[in-house]
């Protein structure tokens, strides 16, 4: 465990050995998460994030001191700028993580710069990712949630709902161009301050994170899902759900 102090310490002391070892290769070192928030405790663990230029060996780990996690996420620049102008489903945990960055080392200035390239993506390649990629999310999710509370399964109650709200929250970061800074149930009030959100976004999401009963459960999550319905009808992104085996030939 460690304390606030020597847990900035520990982050400070790792950006310069990796500045020291790696040169003007290492474009940044940051840190983000609770440490950089100041709401770490002992048990908290440490999380720097790292741009590198293309040639650096210097590559993404984990290990651990006195017991705590620390991680060093490491991205290559065109990697990066790739990733931040055309977007992946990543696209919103990164910007999430260039929007609060402390750097320690480098260049803090590129953050700017790589944050106004995430946020001038055009819009059409957002459309295009949640295309291709909305029949995975929350669809899932939802059904397994309605067979928990189908089968009476209390105990897989709350995995399935973390899972289906963190989906729903990762296609509307999407659908609005926007990101988190927390995770867990500090993530919902991030966005119910979204544009474009399901009706009633802000009551039932929080509801349901708290539901511990079967029934309260199913009438939330019945109640957001058909918002959520309603919104990509809404902007035209609702995927196609076939209803003939003849009509599925297409797919192939």
């Amino acid at each position: 465990m460690l304390d606030q102090d020597n847990r900035y310490y520990l982050a400070l002391r790792l950006a310069q050995a990796l500045r020291e070892r790696h040169g003007e290769e290492l474009l940044l070192c940051g840190l983000y998460g609770s440490a950089m928030r100041g709401t770490d405790t002992p048990w908290s663990g440490l999380d720097l994030f790292c741009v590198v230029s293309d040639l650096c060996p210097l590559e993404t780990k984990s290990f651990l001191y006195r017991g705590i996690h620390v991680g060093v996420e490491v991205k290559r620049q065109d990697g990066l700028e790739l990733l931040l102008d055309y977007p992946t489903l990543d696209w919103p945990r990164v910007m999430g993580i260039l929007s609060v960055l402390s750097p320690l080392a480098g260049d803090g200035d590129l953050v700017t710069h790589w944050l106004e390239l995430g946020e001038s993506a055009p819009p059409e390649r957002f459309r295009k990712l949640l295309g291709v990629n909305l029949p995975d999310l929350v669809f899932e999710s939802y059904g397994r949630l309605r067979s928990s509370i189908e089968r009476r399964e209390p105990d897989d109650l709350l995995s399935v709902i973390y899972r289906f709200l963190g989906e729903m929250n990762l296609v509307l970061c999407l659908l609005n161009r926007r990101w988190l800074t927390r995770d867990g149930f500090g993530a919902l009030a991030e966005v119910a301050g979204f544009p474009l959100l399901p009706a009633g976004y802000a009551v039932s999401a929080p509801g349901l994170w708290r539901a511990r009963s079967l029934d309260a459960a199913c009438s939330l999550a019945d109640r957001l899902f058909a918002a959520y319905l309603a919104l990509l009808t809404e902007q035209g992104l609702l995927p196609r759900d076939y209803a003939d085996l003849a009509e599925l030939d297409e797919l192939f």
